[in-house]
């Protein structure tokens, strides 16, 4: 709810998905991404934000190249991925994951899902919004 208070001024100001370039040149992350001209503004808006935090997330306590993929052939859903290797450190205390719920709450407030999870040492952020 309150991230909803917080974009609903912010929406026309808010990078989409057209801005995912800027935000990953220079790093270790490797994006696939089918057009983008399909996917709604609020939609790429949403999207946007989770890759953002996700990258954040993989870049500040993950190792390695990062992989972000974009799938838009799903049907009636844009599919948002993020892998990366983990790092060696234990993950952050509980308290301390305010990104991933964040991730989640902007996800629901589209009408979609955003899930996470550890596979031996690759963690996954997948996101399903609704186009």
């Amino acid at each position: 709810m309150l991230l909803g208070v917080l974009d609903a001024g912010e929406a026309a100001r808010t990078p989409t998905l057209d801005s995912l370039h800027t935000l990953t040149r220079g790093l270790d992350v490797h994006v696939n991404a089918g057009p983008l001209d399909r996917i709604p503004p609020a939609t790429s808006r949403t999207a946007y934000a989770i890759a953002r935090e996700a990258l954040t997330n993989a870049l500040r306590h993950g190792s390695g190249p990062v992989t972000l993929d974009l799938d838009t052939d799903a049907p009636g859903e844009l599919v948002l991925t993020v892998e990366n290797a983990t790092a060696a450190s234990p993950a952050a205390p509980a308290g301390h994951r305010r990104g991933l719920t964040g991730m989640r709450m902007r996800a629901r407030l589209a009408g979609g899902t955003c899930t996470t999870r550890q596979a031996e040492t690759t963690w996954r952020v997948e996101a399903r919004l609704p186009l």
